[in-house]
C-alpha cells in the first residue's frame, strides 16, 4: 500500500469515526424519549389499575 493509499484510509476511518460520535447526541435522545415513553405507559397503566380497584 502506498503512502497517498494509506492516508486515504486514515482519512476515511477519521470521517467515519466523526460521523459515529456526531450521531452519539441523537441516540442518547432517541433512548432517552424511548425511556420516557415507557414510563408514561406504566403510568397510566398503573393509574388504570389503580381506577379500576376503585
Amino acid at each position: 500500500m502506498s503512502g497517498s493509499q494509506l492516508q486515504n484510509q486514515i482519512n476515511s476511518t477519521q470521517q467515519m469515526d466523526t460521523y459515529r460520535i456526531q450521531s452519539l447526541p441523537s441516540k442518547r435522545n432517541e433512548a432517552f424519549d424511548a425511556m420516557v415513553n415507557f414510563i408514561k405507559r406504566m403510568e397510566d397503566s398503573r393509574n388504570s389499575i389503580i381506577g379500576n380497584m376503585r
